[in-house]
């Protein structure tokens, strides 16, 4: 019997990275969900039920620390799909603009979503897959959202063209489950860019 295929989710202890989580446990996938604390990811990864071969595991990762997320991943030898759920709600106005929360979430988002990429992708196979989360604030913007709009842009947008044609994976970007999709197919170094609206449920 095939090993199950291994799926790692950094954000996936609450929101949409858990739903993403409790849908593959119950495939029989092997799950990897991070969050900010050890306890807390442990303990949600023991309460996603699982089927066959299928397991969930809980690490201890912040993508604002990018610098850790080599060695958080280290144990991790295949990544067949990496989703990159993260995401810190911002209403940082002008007024009183907090420049290290700020700084953290165009960190988190930019540089932790690129480091994260970069190290997933030597573990992944030919047909692996990644997902990235922008974010609503991009296409509805409001007082206080300048910092979590701009980066949102370049998760959504930028992202996928800039850096989909180097590593020869596929990259989809959403605003939210069943929101949005934009998908970056790379071919021959060629990158193709295609919207609509689709089920982050089903990765390639």
């Amino acid at each position: 019997m095939a090993e199950p295929r291994t799926i790692a989710i950094l954000g996936g202890t609450a929101g949409i990275g858990l739903e993403i989580a409790r849908y593959y446990a119950a495939d029989g996938y092997r799950v990897v969900i991070s969050g900010r604390d050890a306890q807390r990811a442990e303990a949600v990864a023991k309460g996603v039920p699982v089927i066959d071969d299928g397991s969930v595991t809980g690490i201890a990762l912040d993508l604002a620390e990018p610098a850790q997320i080599a060695d958080r991943l280290a144990g991790l030898d295949r990544i067949d799909y990496l989703v990159l759920a993260a995401i810190e709600r911002d209403a940082n106005t002008v007024e009183e603009y907090d420049i290290a929360r700020a700084m953290r979430l165009v960190t988190l988002k930019l540089v932790g979503y690129t480091e994260a990429v970069r190290v997933a992708v030597p573990k992944m196979p030919a047909d692996g897959a990644i997902v990235l989360f922008g974010g609503l604030a991009k296409e509805r913007p409001y007082p206080g959202s300048t910092t979590v709009t701009t980066v949102n842009g370049g998760i959504d947008i930028d992202f996928p063209v800039t850096v989909s044609g180097r590593i020869g994976r596929e990259f989809s970007t959403t605003l939210g489950k069943g929101g949005p999709l934009v998908r970056a197919q790379t071919t021959n170094g060629q990158v193709r860019i295609s919207r609509g609206r689709g089920d982050l449920t089903r990765l390639p």
